[in-house]
């Protein structure tokens, strides 16, 4: 799956395999099956934060906007590279 192939509609959620805290006020990411570990830059944390409940891609994007001084074709486009990097790295899934 490219970002390009992501769907506004596609829902995301966090991986019942990744066990996390908050350091300083910013999300640290343990996968517990292939133990990888993450840490985030504030976007990525809200992200994150947001996707406590699912969210779709299009969901996402707008409260994105909303807190942030972005234009939405970059918005789109990170959220989605984002999305698809945290995806293949299985801290979160598709449904």
């Amino acid at each position: 799956m490219t970002a390009q192939s992501l769907k506004p509609e596609t829902v995301f959620m966090h991986s019942a395999d990744v066990v996390g805290t908050d350091v300083a006020g910013e999300p640290i990411l343990l996968h517990t099956q292939n133990w990888t570990y993450l840490d985030f830059n504030p976007i990525g944390a809200r992200i994150w934060t947001l996707l406590e409940k699912p969210q779709t891609v299009a969901a996402l994007v707008t409260q994105l906007m909303a807190e942030f001084a972005v234009g939405e074709a970059d918005c789109r486009r990170d959220t989605e590279l984002f999305l698809q990097d945290m995806l293949q790295k299985g801290f979160i899934s598709a449904a």
